[in-house]
């Protein structure tokens, strides 16, 4: 689980390095205001559009562990080992 949340928080720093080489290249800066906050809307709007995917697989995860617990016996798993 934790070398998950790592790759996860590796994801968003790479996604953010990519957006602020965006904006910090020639072409970004030779964009009117106008047409900045677009491309800046666009990456934000994917950006979100990415969490909501990362929340909606918690959200699976954790449904699908609250069943396995109340369905499966406490021992399945021990015997299993």
């Amino acid at each position: 689980m934790l070398e998950k949340n790592l790759e996860k928080k590796k994801l968003l720093n790479e996604k953010y390095i990519q957006v602020q080489n965006i904006r910090e290249s020639s072409v970004y800066k030779a964009l009117n205001e106008h047409q900045q906050f677009d491309l800046d809307y666009h990456i934000a709007k994917n950006a979100l559009k990415y969490k909501l995917q990362l929340l909606e697989i918690k959200r699976i995860k954790f449904m699908l562990n609250s069943w396995i617990r109340a369905n499966v016996p406490k021992d399945f798993f021990e015997k299993r080992k």
